[in-house]
């Protein structure tokens, strides 16, 4: 649902300005990124407690081969959302959709590491450490949205510097400063600021 709202973003923010939108819609792309980053931070927060909880419950046991279909199914979804990614890419040049690739990217390797985690955790099952397995998942749910959680406060501390017209980055600021340089403008009489891909 996430990768479906950047690519009507994208969609969105490719119409031309009109009477309605005199200014295009320029800030559809960092919204987009904002509403993703409010979600994901959601979920790695829900997660985290979740996890704690369980873990201070004394552990949960998992249906290990429903877990370990799960993750293979996971994987599959990952690679093929990042595939089909992937190819809109090709064609519409965009940060947002370089974002999302890099995320899918992620989630796939993330999803595969999860799968292991599974087989890991079955294989503890059948050695003399058994009891140990009911802590397996809410450890690896905690590695995971521990490692998420930088991610989406990221993604909503950038989006929310380009719906403000933050600064460009200084590369840019540059290039822009020594081109107007020959029609007698001033460097400090330069504005610039970065809203998604424009």
């Amino acid at each position: 649902m996430l990768a479906s709202l950047s690519l009507f973003a994208l969609k969105q923010a490719r119409k031309p300005a009109d009477d309605h939108y005199p200014f295009g819609r320029l800030t559809v792309e960092p919204l987009a990124v904002l509403l993703k980053g409010v979600v994901i931070a959601m979920v790695c927060i829900v997660s985290l407690v979740s996890a704690l909880w369980s873990l201070l419950d004394g552990g949960r046991l998992v249906t290990l081969d429903l877990a370990l279909m799960f993750g293979v199914v996971n994987v599959i979804g990952c690679l093929l959302t990042w595939w089909w990614l992937a190819r809109y890419a090709r064609v519409a040049r965009s940060s947002l959709l370089a974002a999302e690739l890099r995320q899918w990217q992620m989630d796939t390797w993330l999803s595969a590491a999860v799968m292991l985690g599974f087989g890991l955790t079955w294989l503890l099952t059948q050695s003399p450490w058994a009891s140990y397995a009911r802590f397996a998942d809410p450890v690896m749910v905690l590695v995971i949205a521990g490692y998420f959680l930088p991610m989406p406060i990221r993604m909503v501390k950038g989006a929310l510097r380009e719906l403000m017209f933050g600064g460009s980055c200084s590369s840019v600021r540059r290039d822009v400063v020594e081109d107007v340089a020959d029609f007698d403008v001033s460097a400090d009489d330069v504005r610039l600021a970065q809203v998604g891909s424009f």
